[in-house]
């Protein structure tokens, strides 16, 4: 073995045992706790997501938001359904109904969603952990 073949291996061999150190920051594993007591959802951002709401983005996503029930349906069929709960920030993790951030509480997962914009005929957030931003236009009866 080359005496370059040595130092690139003892380099290789550093860089991987300083990389295995490093964690990944990681979101709160939000609690079931904050799922209890869910405040009202007649006032606040909470009272104006309320209703239908179609993708901009796929034709094929609609979610529903009834009370504190976040629904998510893909080609008619429902994909996901839980309570929701606004907190303070997705880092915090804490209840609070003036927060920026909500956490929906699925099957096996609890995605943060970083609120952007709430109108009377449009939504949108942002997937905190993927950055995916996520745009809805209003359903009306017809």
């Amino acid at each position: 073995m080359q005496q370059n073949d040595r130092i690139w291996i003892g380099t290789f061999c550093l860089l991987l045992a300083s990389c295995s150190e490093t964690e990944k920051p990681q979101e709160p594993a939000y609690p079931d706790a904050i799922f209890e007591n869910l405040p009202s959802a007649e006032a606040g951002t909470i009272a104006e997501m309320q209703g239908d709401w179609q993708s901009d983005d796929d034709a094929k996503i609609q979610i529903n938001i009834t009370g504190s029930e976040f629904r998510t349906v893909r080609d008619g069929q429902e994909q996901n359904r839980g309570p929701f709960v606004f907190v303070t920030d997705c880092k915090s993790g804490d209840p609070d109904p003036q927060g920026t951030a909500f956490v929906v509480r699925e099957a096996e997962d609890r995605p943060c969603y970083i609120m952007s914009a709430v109108t009377e005929d449009k939504l949108s957030y942002i997937h905190s952990k993927r950055g995916r931003v996520s745009r809805f236009t209003r359903q009306i009866d017809k």
